[in-house]
C-alpha cells in the first residue's frame, strides 16, 4: 500500500519540477531571442546554469560541433579563462583558514629567495587576491617567448617569471590594477606552502567541496605543475580525472585550439563543467558562514571601472539601493567564453558557457538581472506568475 502512495507523490513532484524547468527555459528563450539576439551561426552552442534558492536549472542551446547535433550537457567542460581566479582565490583562502593564517601575511616572508618581490612597500597575499600589488596585467617579458598566434602564454617558463621578478621594482600606491600576474603568483604560493602540484590542489578542492561529480573543476588543456615540475605526483591516475575540453571557435567561426597556459594555470588556465560551477555556488551558498567564504566577499575596493568594485577573486556591483552587492566575473580564451555571477542575499547564481568568442551581448548579466526581478527580488522563480 505504501508504494501506491509514494508513486503518485513522486509523479506529482516530477511534474512540478518539469513545469519549473520549462518556465525558466521560457524566460531564457525570451532573453536570447528578444534582448540579446545571440547569433548561433557565430556561436554554435551555449549552456546556461541557474541556481535559485534550493533549485538549479541547466538549459542547453545549439551544438558543440558545427554540422552535428550535439547539444552541450551539464558535464561538458569549457575553459574558464580569467574566471579561473575565483577558484584560485577560494583555494588560497581555504588554505589560509585551515592553517589559521590571515591574508595580510607578507609574500617575501613566505616565499623562497628566488621568488622575492621588489617593491616600495610590503606585498601581502591580500594584494595579490585583490589586484593591489601594482604588477602589470602580464609580465613585460611575456612577448619575448610568444611563438604561436593565439597562444600568449605558451613557452613562458618558471625561469622567465623569476627573471621578471628579479628585474622588476614595483612602485605602487596600493590601488586596484587588474593583473594576471597576481594570480599566477598565488598558484606558486599554493604549491610552495602545500608541497603539491596545482593540479592536485584543484582536484583536492573539487573532491572536498564538490562531492557529486568527479573533479568538475580542473586544469584546462595542459595538466602539469607550474612550480614543481620535477617533483613526482603524489596522487595516482585514478585519483585525478583528466577531462576533454569541448571544441571552441574563434570570432570568424574557425575551429581553434585550447589555450596552453603553462605557469599561468592558476590565473587563466582552469576548466569546469556547468554542473561543477553550480555545485561550487551551492557550496558557497550553504557555507556563507565559512571564514574563507566570508573573507572572499566581505571587503570590496574601488576599481577603474564605473560602479564596479573588486573583492577577493571577484568583481562586485551594487545595482540599486535595495539590492545588496553581487559578485561576478567573466573569462575568454581562444574559443570559449564564460560569465559567472552570484548574489548571496537572494541565493541566486548564474553560469553561461559558450563555445565561441563572439559577443553574447551581455546575455549572462541580462538573465541574472531577470532572475533577480530587475534588482528587486522578493520572490522565487517558482512563485512567479
Amino acid at each position: 500500500m505504501r508504494s501506491l502512495f509514494v508513486i503518485p507523490c513522486f509523479l506529482f513532484l516530477l511534474g512540478q519540477l518539469s513545469a519549473q524547468y520549462l518556465q525558466v527555459k521560457s524566460l531564457c528563450d525570451r532573453m536570447i531571442a528578444m534582448e540579446t539576439d545571440v547569433d548561433f551561426d557565430k556561436t554554435p552552442g551555449l549552456i546556461i546554469g541557474i541556481m535559485e534558492g534550493d533549485s538549479s536549472y541547466v538549459i542547453p542551446y545549439g551544438t558543440l560541433e558545427k554540422g552535428k547535433d550535439i547539444p552541450p550537457s551539464a558535464e561538458t567542460f569549457f575553459e574558464l579563462g580569467s574566471s579561473s581566479k575565483i577558484v584560485t582565490a577560494l583555494a588560497t583562502l581555504l588554505y589560509l583558514e585551515k592553517n589559521k593564517i590571515n591574508d595580510i601575511i607578507s609574500w617575501n616572508d613566505e616565499m623562497p629567495q628566488h621568488m622575492q618581490i621588489k617593491s616600495n612597500r610590503d606585498i601581502r597575499i591580500r594584494d595579490l587576491l585583490m589586484h593591489t600589488s601594482g604588477f602589470s596585467k602580464r609580465p613585460n617579458n611575456l612577448g619575448m617567448f610568444a611563438r604561436q598566434t593565439g597562444q600568449p602564454y605558451k613557452g613562458y617558463s618558471v625561469n622567465s617569471l623569476r627573471n621578471y621578478l628579479k628585474n622588476t621594482k614595483l612602485d605602487h600606491d596600493g590601488s586596484y590594477s587588474f593583473s594576471h600576474t597576481d594570480y599566477t603568483l598565488l598558484g606558486f604560493f599554493l604549491e610552495e606552502k602545500t608541497d603539491m602540484q596545482l593540479r592536485e590542489i584543484i582536484s583536492d578542492l573539487s573532491g572536498e567541496l564538490l562531492t557529486r561529480h568527479n573533479f568538475p573543476i580542473t586544469i584546462g588543456n595542459n595538466r602539469h605543475a607550474i612550480g614543481k615540475q620535477n617533483r613526482p605526483s603524489i596522487t595516482t591516475t585514478d585519483e585525478i580525472v583528466d577531462t576533454e575540453l569541448t571544441i571552441g571557435y574563434d570570432r570568424i567561426g574557425n575551429r581553434t585550439a585550447a589555450w596552453e597556459t603553462g605557469i599561468f594555470d592558476a590565473s587563466v588556465g582552469l576548466a569546469a563543467s556547468t554542473q561543477g560551477i553550480l555545485d561550487l555556488f551551492r557550496w558557497m551558498d550553504q557555507n556563507q558562514d565559512n571564514e574563507a567564504v566570508k573573507t572572499m566577499l566581505v571587503e570590496t575596493i574601488k576599481t577603474d571601472m564605473k560602479k564596479v568594485k573588486a573583492a577577493r577573486g571577484w568583481l562586485a556591483q551594487k545595482p540599486s539601493k535595495q539590492f545588496g552587492e553581487f559578485y561576478f566575473h567573466n573569462g575568454q580564451t581562444n574559443g570559449h567564453q564564460v560569465f559567472l555571477a552570484y548574489a548571496p542575499q537572494t541565493r541566486t547564481a548564474i553560469v553561461v558557457f559558450a563555445n565561441s568568442t563572439h559577443s553574447l551581448n551581455g546575455l549572462g548579466m541580462t538573465i541574472f538581472q531577470m532572475i533577480n526581478f530587475n534588482w528587486n527580488k522578493k520572490k522565487t522563480l517558482k512563485q512567479q506568475k
